[in-house]
């Protein structure tokens, strides 16, 4: 059961779509020539987004919001350690 319409889905499906393949275009194009000038500005660009992406899902992400990065590596520690099933 969806939340919303079918076609208001559907439009964000194609717009996500969209989305997605543009800045796959721009990250195609653009990996080569930063790769070319400098490996470490490569690695430091996609450090610097993944600590973006860390922020977004922590601030906005309703499962994450609040927690405190702590509980984050307890959970993990105790997923890969088999002390408690999570979900």
């Amino acid at each position: 059961m969806s939340y919303f319409r079918r076609g208001f889905a559907l439009q964000g499906r194609a717009t996500a779509r969209r989305c997605t393949g543009f800045s796959n275009a721009i990250l195609i194009s653009v990996f080569p020539i930063l790769q070319h000038v400098s490996s470490a500005r490569m690695f430091y660009f996609f450090a610097f987004m993944m600590a973006v992406q860390i922020g977004v899902v922590w601030r906005w992400y309703p499962e994450t919001r609040g927690t405190s990065p702590g509980s984050f590596a307890a959970a993990e520690n105790r997923k890969v350690t088999g002390f408690k099933i999570l979900p």
